[in-house]
């Protein structure tokens, strides 16, 4: 009971954070006897989105750590976690290592058990939480326990495994954009008769086709340095050429991320020097929009000054009319929102923890503040009706604050762009060209890839 109302909760608050969050899947989900695998770059944000994608509970193995104290694993044993002991939590838990063999064998019978019952499991193979588009070598455990589970019970589980990539535009930043690309199921059973061989070698393989099975599901990259400038290519190609399916973050914007990855790692491997050079305007590119304070958005929006006069005023007309409903949810909101920004940043350095405090943080601090004012209001005024209308425009003016806010940076952007035209135009105008001979790059560069892909595809 008290795992569907967190789920419930937990859902509503990830609705709020995230401006989309979206997720595909290649099949029907298994709805029980699975153990779900999924990379890890969000901390505890990762279980919060895999969890609200599947209808059954999931149940999560978590560090032995955590659980040192009876609160704790009271606590933790109501969100359905299960404890497992690595050997790096020894000095950390006072264990011997025959203390956490024991305890770890317990953990592993608990799963099994588990899975006889029919129930479903998340594990993150990789072991650890880092903010990167990359997938880290994944451990045996998830192969080791599925294959135990259906071993002991003489292959009959019919039990599945379902990898979920999981895809951040910012895995830090509020309203910011998830994407989960769900696999093919693994079925289990299939590595029967090599388990019956060797279980070793049944653990290895099964270990591989689920990297394999993540790595479809992700975008992937290297290195950091790569990642950058694909994300400058990112920006630069969907604003000109991406449709407005592909510019929302689904299926369609995952696939073209996907295909610009492979793209850039094609040439980068054929035509080194074509990428270099590539790199090196985008990279004058970009500074000269730092150096400016500017964005490549304002000037993809616009790049005619007539356009940037018309939307600025739109712009000031809508900033105009709407300022009013905006200082009410900036009044009525502001606390809530400041504070689990102040509590997350003051609790971690670490950068991969930042959002899961946040929202959980501001689950409490709105909850509480709306409470408060709720009560308050209808202190002052005794008035049940105008107490609902108040307690209903709350969050309604809460959203229209966020939405008004960015509307605002909006046109200042494009204020800042008009007023470089007349101030700085000889190298507005400069920049404006570079942009155009970055865009005639990337389009001969996707002609050129598209047609090396129908030479292959062909017989």
């Amino acid at each position: 009971m008290f795992y569907l109302l967190l789920k419930l909760l937990i859902k509503t608050a990830l609705k709020v954070f995230f401006r989309e969050m979206n997720h595909a899947q290649k099949s029907d989900l298994p709805t029980h006897s699975t153990i779900v695998v999924a990379n890890h770059p969000n901390t505890f944000m990762d279980p919060f989105i895999v969890g609200s994608i599947f209808k059954q509970p999931l149940y999560f193995l978590a560090k032995g750590a955590l659980f040192k104290s009876a609160f704790n694993r009271w606590f933790l044993g109501q969100m359905n976690m299960i404890p497992i002991f690595r050997a790096q939590d020894n000095q950390e838990l006072e264990s011997s290592p025959e203390q956490m063999r024991e305890r770890n064998e317990a953990a592993f019978k608990q799963c099994f058990d588990f899975m006889k019952k029919q129930g479903s499991l998340l594990i993150f193979p990789e072991g650890t939480s880092v903010a990167e588009r990359r997938l880290r070598q994944i451990k045996s455990g998830a192969a080791r326990i599925a294959l135990g589970a259906e071993a002991s019970a003489d292959f009959s589980l019919n039990l599945q495994i379902q990898a979920v990539g999981l895809n951040y535009t910012n895995s830090q930043r509020f309203r910011s954009r998830v994407f989960a690309s769900c696999a093919a199921p693994i079925l289990v059973k299939d590595y029967q008769a090599l388990y019956l061989r060797s279980p070793q070698e049944a653990i290895k393989k099964l270990t591989h086709d689920i990297e394999e099975a993540l790595k479809g599901e992700m975008i992937i990259i290297e290195t950091d340095e790569d990642d950058l400038l694909i994300k400058r290519i990112e920006q630069i190609f969907k604003a000109n050429f991406a449709t407005e399916a592909q510019k929302s973050m689904g299926l369609q914007n995952f696939e073209m991320t996907q295909e610009i990855v492979k793209a850039y790692h094609y040439f980068k491997g054929t035509e080194p020097e074509r990428v270099w050079q590539l790199a090196q305007h985008i990279q004058r590119y970009f500074s000269t929009l730092n150096r400016l304070a500017l964005k490549d958005s304002a000037l993809a929006d616009s790049q005619e000054r007539n356009n940037l006069w018309l939307d600025s005023l739109k712009s000031l007309f809508f900033l105009l009319l709407g300022f009013p409903l905006y200082l009410f949810g900036l009044m009525n909101n502001y606390p809530a929102y400041i504070l689990p920004s102040k509590i997350a940043h003051w609790l971690t350095k670490e950068k991969e923890y930042v959002a899961p405090i946040m929202m959980s943080s501001g689950i409490f601090t709105f909850s509480i503040c709306y409470a408060l004012q709720i009560s308050g209001f209808h202190w002052l005024f005794q008035n049940g009706l105008y107490t609902a209308i108040y307690a209903l425009l709350l969050p309604l003016s809460a959203f229209w604050a966020l939405r008004y806010t960015a509307r605002w940076q909006g046109i200042r952007k494009k204020v800042t762009l008009l007023s470089l035209f007349y101030s700085k135009n000889t190298l507005i105008t400069e920049l404006l060209a570079l942009r155009s001979q970055i865009i005639a790059e990337l389009q001969r560069a996707s002609a050129d890839y598209e047609r090396v892909n129908e030479s292959i595809q062909q017989p």
